[in-house]
């Protein structure tokens, strides 16, 4: 998730950091906003009936 501290890993490791973002299936690394959006949603009456389930937000990641 691209957030400050990462932004300073980027600048540490910019080879390293376009290894990781190329092997992605979504072709890119995620932003702080799609995660607080899940979390509002699960938050919210539509996720109600939703109960321990595992969310993974990583782009597909975990899905290759």
């Amino acid at each position: 998730i691209e957030t400050e501290a990462f932004d300073a890993f980027k600048a540490d490791a910019p080879a390293l950091v376009d290894q990781i973002r190329d092997r992605s299936v979504a072709g890119r690394f995620g932003r702080m906003d799609e995660i607080a959006r899940l979390a509002l949603w699960l938050l919210s009456d539509e996720a109600s009936y939703l109960n321990g389930a595992v969310i993974p937000v990583d782009g597909g990641d975990s899905a290759q």
